[in-house]
């Protein structure tokens, strides 16, 4: 529907709504008369008043249109039935389950009638097909050859409509109708388009297009033609998001939406053309003024040749300026050897007072982590012995609370007992025969010991059937949390991935990106303090981008051998440490960075003395990893240990190295078998082995892209686990809910058992203990009754006493469990310090033989450091008497020139200027020429400004044009929303439904709410969930006669309107949608139903009624 049609509809409803208006303003004074009489009619009497009155625009109109109803002739009923689009005729050959069918259409109303199978949704289907649209769309097959009837190879549609009214398509060539065949085989399906005598006009596909858009027919939307799934669906469900979507097709506001959007991005399309169109002016205008330079400079030989000399003296003095530079950074290198070489003998001297302090810390560590280590023995013998204090109190604890419940059992059974008693004193005052009492209690003992062996029987049957019931469950809810558990790990790891994926996607061109999204940001800093001389040394790392395995084999294990350092930095000392913490903390505050301490060396760590030699069918870890900086070798040499590990393929070439000590080689910690599955084995005497999960490479060599595809690998694997847990957890869900309620109904069935068989036994102890009556016994029953009396009140208060001990034993247990509770946070803070202490020995270990590996390199780097200052100071001196005789070359220029430009730079200009120089005046150009070229550019300049200034008022407009279509579809939604509510509630009212249309246009919703009849209830039913089925589906009638209000389409069909409707119901939505058909005569109705009709075919309805199903 376009904005015209849009704007037509919007102003014929507006005038309907402003008739209907008025027809309320006549009619005020005779509503409470008319409402009276309504109350005593039929529903019938009630719907047909109510439709006379929405029609009727005053009471006489309505009087004269009652007195004409009956002489209405048929030509009027069709002249008011004409219009373009109506269905005349649909023929179906070999089309599903009809073989040939023909069947003709009344332009108003039709109603289709037949059981389940008989054929209607097939009819519903052919239209959808016929007219173009897609297999997916009768929600019926996917595909069309699946739609021919079984044991054809074709199948024939052929739909006629109407093409007469003023909306006609090409009456000229077409006629007074328009003919559509879609002819669909195995393989393909086409179509003919024949007018009203049978010729074929065209068959293409953009023909019937142009014939659906000039009609307005709609086959995909389902407010005019709703199938018999989504029919179903919508009378079930109802849900708010697919009403607003329903709103939003019928009306074709989503259709629209969706052409300002393109509207708009169009619009930003023009915004870029312009802003292209302006750098061109802009390059545009340099070339100008390049031109124009370089006319001035033609002009100005003279001031060429005073510019070149200037240059000369620019040059010679740029010459002193680079050699003061040179003999600057000399002077800067001498000083830094310098330094170097006194650090070197500083440290030289204080090796040894090094090494004792640091032997003094190292031995103060461990004292402090003995003394530790006894305490914390200590206050876990004391925790141990609290342990033991809490569990005897817990143990009295129960007792007591056992010993209250057997008082208050024994108290409820004295209680009981007493009113027994004093029943019995008042039975014995009533005269009885001792014999014939004795009879009937002796036949009630037989009876009740039988009863009591049957539900013992019973019992023990059912207890061995709780056990098994009872394990069930327990095996069940294991199970259950089990896979939850499972579920929601892979959730997390899901969720990590897709992190992962978005942030590499992100950072593709950034190769540190797969290290973290705070990587390059880290990296840059850390240059940055760098240049700033911050750092003694720059920080390595990530310590993984550094490392190489030429051998792709290799790769995997190697990554999984030294993960946990991949994403670590080294640092050159303490202060570098600082500093690179502070960065982290600072700059990158969600990285969790590794920070490794140790002197930098420029050379790799001789590991011949200590390395293993790796025997046949083995490789040494160390061969196998390259990398370009001694720094990272020498860490993985220090905290791995890579020269002691060896790898091979085969499971028992590492047995054979490791089992037997005599063949275990040299300095050998270690072998990884790198085969499936993955082991790892520790050689004798403490031989050892484990298996080894080895993940794929993530890190080394690895790119952006290849990261990516090996995260949406885990990420595909992962998800199809989860689905399998999902399936799996919904089962064991079922199976759990099952066991559960048997365990319920077992466990409720043996209380049942248990309780009858006490009232048995008691019934029969009361019977056997029965004393039959004497002269005495009314004494002795108040005797009993005394005593029992008495030792009520000795139970009372032993109970009171329990309970006030076991108050004072629960007190004295909340008590220990928090000394417990104390000494367990004394004893966690002791373990941590023992764990720093640890940590701050193995440091000054690695300090202690870190000046043990440099005191030996102290005497090299002295004679490298000699040579480096040699070698400067000859620089220097060199340096220094070029200076000179460059700066008498220089003074005869005149005086010192500042440049910051290269002399390469000046050389090149001033061999440029010579050049030209020599040849006289410039040839390069022709002046006259290049002044024209320049105004040509300059004319086309004026040209393009004016072409820019253009395009950016068509952009402008573009723009205001969209904001105010925008406004109008924002009206135009509020308007559609006002006359479906408007419709909705006049339609509920004929049945005294109360309802509302709540929109969220934000939420994208459309709730809808009523109440049946009785809205004078404070808690009557809104929600359409909670209706009935008739109420339901009455309501949804509803809904759709308001959407067909507020639209405008040639037919509209309805498939099993009624299918969760009762009779009642049924039978006044089947009245509200005659009258739908009576008061539209320019629109098509066909609705599908099942169930018989009581309505009676008239002079604008027709019914078709199908034949039985054939059923096998």
């Amino acid at each position: 529907m376009s904005l015209s049609l849009c704007r037509k509809r919007r102003v014929q409803d507006h005038n309907d709504v402003s008739n209907i208006s008025t027809d309320s303003t006549v009619n005020t004074q005779h509503r409470s008369a008319r409402q009276r009489r309504r109350d005593e009619l039929p529903s019938e009497n009630v719907g047909n008043e109510a439709a006379a009155q929405e029609d009727a625009p005053t009471c006489s109109q309505a009087k004269r249109q009652k007195r004409s109803e009956g002489t209405l002739s048929n030509s009027q009923i069709a002249m008011d039935a004409t219009r373009c689009g109506k269905i005349k005729k649909v023929v179906l050959v070999n089309f599903m389950c009809h073989a040939h069918y023909c069947i003709e259409l009344h332009p108003r109303v039709n109603f289709m009638v037949g059981r389940n199978g008989c054929g209607k949704s097939a009819i519903l289907a052919a239209l959808v097909v016929g007219m173009g649209g897609r297999a997916r769309a009768t929600n019926r097959s996917t595909t069309l050859h699946s739609l021919i009837r079984n044991g054809q190879s074709s199948a024939r549609v052929e739909i006629t409509i109407s093409n007469e009214g003023v909306e006609a398509f090409r009456p000229e060539i077409y006629g007074d109708e328009i003919t559509i065949v879609r002819a669909i085989t195995q393989s393909a399906s086409n179509y003919k388009i024949k007018n009203a005598s049978g010729r074929v006009v065209s068959e293409k596909f953009d023909e019937l297009k142009r014939i659906m858009d000039i009609h307005n027919i709609q086959v995909d939307n389902p407010a005019f033609v709703m199938n018999q799934d989504s029919a179903r669906e919508f009378l079930k469900d109802m849900e708010p998001k697919k009403n607003y979507q329903l709103f939003l097709k019928a009306t074709q506001l989503d259709s629209i939406q969706e052409q300002l959007i393109k509207c708009y991005y169009e619009y930003q399309d023009h915004k870029q053309r312009l802003i292209h169109i302006e750098k061109k002016l802009e390059e545009d205008q340099q070339n100008i003024a390049e031109l124009e330079t370089e006319y001035r400079k033609i002009l100005s030989f003279v001031q060429l040749k005073q510019e070149t000399n200037q240059k000369k003296a620019e040059y010679e003095w740029s010459l002193v300026n680079q050699l003061e530079m040179a003999i600057t950074k000399i002077e800067e290198a001498l000083s830094e050897a310098m330094r170097d070489r006194e650090k070197l003998d500083e440290q030289a001297n204080r090796k040894t007072e090094i090494e004792n302090k640091l032997k003094a810390e190292m031995d103060t560590c461990r004292e402090v982590i003995g003394l530790n280590r006894t305490e914390y023995n200590q206050k876990k013998d004391n925790c141990q012995a609290i342990n033991t204090r809490l569990k005897e109190k817990a143990n009295v604890y129960h007792g007591l609370k056992i010993d209250v419940e057997s008082l208050k059992k024994r108290i409820h059974h004295l209680e009981s007992l007493t009113a027994d008693l004093e029943q019995n004193i008042a039975q014995r005052s009533k005269t009885m025969g001792v014999e014939e009492l004795r009879r009937r209690n002796e036949a009630e003992l037989e009876t009740l010991r039988r009863e009591q062996a049957e539900n013992k029987a019973m019992n023990e049957s059912d207890k061995r059937e709780y056990e098994i019931f009872a394990e069930n469950k327990s095996q069940k809810e294991e199970e259950f949390r089990n896979i939850k558990i499972q579920i929601d790990n892979s959730m997390r790891r899901i969720d990590g991935i897709k992190r992962e994926i978005a942030n590499l996607q992100a950072n593709k061109r950034n190769r540190y990106s797969i290290y973290g999204q705070e990587m390059q940001t880290l990296l840059e800093e850390i240059d940055r303090q760098y240049r700033a001389r911050k750092f003694s040394e720059r920080p390595r790392g990530p310590i993984g981008s550094y490392l190489d395995v030429p051998e792709q084999k290799y790769r995997n294990v190697v990554e999984n051998q030294i993960a946990d350092l991949l994403r670590a930095f080294i640092v050159n000392n303490t202060a570098d440490r600082t500093l690179l913490n502070t960065i982290i903390q600072q700059r990158c505050p969600n990285m969790h960075v590794t920070i490794i301490t140790a002197k930098f060396l420029n050379r790799v760590h001789d590991v011949r003395a200590g390395c293993v030699r790796p025997p046949a069918g083995t490789r040494l870890l160390y061969d196998v990893i390259q990398c370009r900086d001694p720094v990272v070798m020498n860490c993985l040499i220090d905290q791995l240990g890579i020269e002691t590990i060896l790898l091979t393929d085969t499971k028992q070439t590492a047995e054979h190295l490791t089992i037997q000590q005599e063949q275990v080689p040299q300095n050998l910690r270690k072998i990884i078998v790198d085969a499936q599955p993955a082991l790892e084995y520790f050689p004798a005497p403490k031989y050892r082995m484990y298996s080894l999960n080895i993940r794929p490479a993530r890190l080394i060599q690895m790119n952006v892209d290849e990261c990516i595809s090996q995260l949406n690998d885990n990420y595909r694997t992962i998800e199809n686990e989860r689905l399998k847990l999902q399936e799996a957890y919904a089962n064991t869900g079922r199976e759990l809910r099952t066991s559960l309620e048997q365990f319920k109904e077992k466990q409720a069935l043996m209380q049942k058992h248990r309780d009858k068989i006490m009232r048995l036994e008691q019934r029969i102890a009361d019977l056997e203990g029965y004393e039959y009556p004497n002269t005495n016994e009314l004494c002795i029953l108040q005797k009993e009754l005394a005593e029992n009396e008495s030792k009520l009140e000795q139970y009372k208060s032993k109970l009171e006493d329990k309970k006030r001990e076991c108050a004072e034993v629960e007190l004295e247990k909340q008590n220990i469990e928090i000394e417990m509770r104390k000494h367990t946070d004394k004893l966690e803070g002791m373990q941590r310090n023992i764990r720093e202490k640890e940590n701050e020995l193995n440091k000054l270990q690695m300090d202690m033989r870190t000046v043990q590996d440099n005191f030996l390199k102290f005497e090299d780097k002295k004679r490298r450091i000699d040579e480096r200052i040699q070698t400067e100071e000859t620089n220097k001196s060199v340096k220094l008497k070029e200076l000179n005789d460059k700066k008498k070359v220089a003074q005869k220029f005149g005086q010192r020139v500042q440049t910051e430009r290269t002399p390469d730079e000046i050389l090149d200009e001033i061999k440029l200027g010579e050049v030209k120089l020599k040849q006289g005046a410039p040839l390069k150009e022709d002046p006259d020429k290049l002044e024209n070229a320049i105004k040509r550019l300059k004319r086309k300049l004026a040209v393009d400004r004016s072409t820019l200034k253009t395009f950016r008022l068509v952009t402008d407009q573009l723009k205001q044009s969209h904001s105010r279509r925008m406004y109008f579809v924002k009206h135009f939604k509020g308007h559609m929303i006002t006359m479906l509510q408007y419709t909705f509630n006049n339609v509920l009212s004929k049945r005294r439904f109360t309802g509302k249309i709540e929109v969220n246009h934000k939420e994208q919703t459309m709730e809808i709410s009523v109440v049946p009849r009785d809205n004078h209830i404070a808690d009557a039913v809104t929600n359409t969930r909670s209706l009935s089925g008739g109420e339901r589906s009455y309501t949804t009638v509803a809904f759709l006669i308001s959407l067909w209000a507020c639209v405008d389409h040639p037919f509209f069909f309805l498939d099993e309107y009624d299918v969760f409707a009762d009779e009642v119901n049924r039978e006044y939505m089947t009245r509200l949608l005659k009258f739908e058909g009576q008061k539209r005569p320019n629109r098509q109705f066909v609705f599908l139903t099942p169930q018989d009709m009581s309505i009676e075919a008239c002079d604008y309805i027709r019914i078709h009624r199908l034949a039985e199903p054939i059923r096998n």
